[in-house]
């Protein structure tokens, strides 16, 4: 395991699939799988449904569960937590300019950037 892999000192297993991460959370947090399907309003096949790989849950469904299990969207599906914090719009405009002015091999004082509302 590498010290620096958020999902390995997570404790999630590498190449862990979502199905077998949506089992590992569950069972960690003992809830029986007719539990999770009550607590999402789910049908118990369903449910393993998603933990056998063999479905995804909707978008709607997956906040239920990521909510019933006391995680991130994004820890549910990726095992990993790291979502950025979301950068300021003069953070994006700055970053944007620099890469354009890099690939057009100038200066990101030479870009300007128009943002029509």
């Amino acid at each position: 395991m590498r010290e620096d892999d958020p999902a390995q000192a997570a404790g999630a297993p590498r190449g862990e699939t979502f199905g077998t991460r949506l089992r590992r959370l569950r069972k960690e947090r003992r809830i029986s799988l007719i539990g999770m399907a009550r607590l999402v309003d789910a049908a118990k096949p369903t449910v393993w449904k998603w933990e056998s790989d063999k479905a995804r849950p909707r978008p709607e469904m997956l906040e239920a569960l990521a909510l019933a299990l006391d995680v991130s969207e994004q820890m549910l599906l990726t095992g990993r937590d790291d979502a950025a914090p979301p950068m300021s719009l003069g953070d994006v405009i700055k970053d944007c300019k620099a890469r354009i002015a890099a690939a057009a091999g100038t200066t990101a004082d030479k870009v300007s950037i128009t943002i029509q509302v």
